[in-house]
Order: C-alpha cells, then sequence, then structure tokens
C-alpha cells in the first residue's frame, strides 16, 4: 500500500546544520530524551515555541538528570584527554569508566521514577 503524499505546505524542504561541541550535544540529547522526543524535534519545538518542551519527569528528578548529564560530559571529557595519549590521566581511565557506567544507572533509575 502507497503511502498518500504530503501536501506542499508540510513538506521539509530546507535543513539546517548546527554544530556541537561534545557536552552539548549530549546535554541535547538528555534534554531530548526528558521530553521523550528526538534531539531535531526537540531542536524544532525549541526554535519555534516559547518554551522548551515539557519534560515527562518530576521537576527535581530532571534537575538531578541533568546534573547528572554533566557530570557525565565532564567525564567524558577526561577519558577523551586520558585516550588521546595524556600520561597523567592514562593511569585513572578505568575509574572514569567506572564512574560513568555508575552515572548512567543512576540515570535509568531517575528515568523510572
Amino acid at each position: 500500500m502507497v503511502r498518500p503524499r504530503k501536501n506542499y505546505e508540510e513538506l521539509k524542504l530546507f535543513q539546517v546544520n548546527i554544530r556541537l561541541t561534545e557536552s552539548e550535544h549530549q546535554l541535547a540529547k538528555d534534554l531530548a530524551d526528558l521530553a521523550g522526543s528526538t534531539v531535531t524535534n526537540w531542536f524544532r519545538a525549541c526554535a519555534f515555541s516559547k518554551k522548551r518542551p515539557a519534560a515527562k519527569q518530576k521537576l527535581i528528578n530532571r534537575k538531578l538528570f541533568i546534573d547528572l548529564s554533566r557530570i557525565g560530559n565532564n567525564i567524558n571529557q577526561l577519558a577523551h584527554h586520558a585516550n588521546s595519549g595524556n600520561p597523567i590521566l592514562a593511569s585513572e581511565l578505568p575509574l572514569l569508566k567506572e564512574l560513568k557506567e555508575a552515572i548512567s544507572q543512576i540515570q535509568q533509575k531517575l528515568l523510572e521514577l
């Protein structure tokens, strides 16, 4: 069965590309997840409405989730720095991976509340 054609007004003909840092991208993904949306749809909603899409979590859980995301982003940056051959942090890499996994588990539990 063939899908019906969209009206010309409904077609998304234009593409806008932006560049984000790793931490900005992770934050956008986290916020989109909180809103139950994709990153693309989240950005579209932010751009064309007066407020951000509502999160599907309690406010206190959302703040904690975002704080954990920021910490996780910092850990990712440290791990990337260590993987780039920095001898100062190379010995700490297993601990950083363990912390990142712990944060991911906490975030999953927050999403279940």
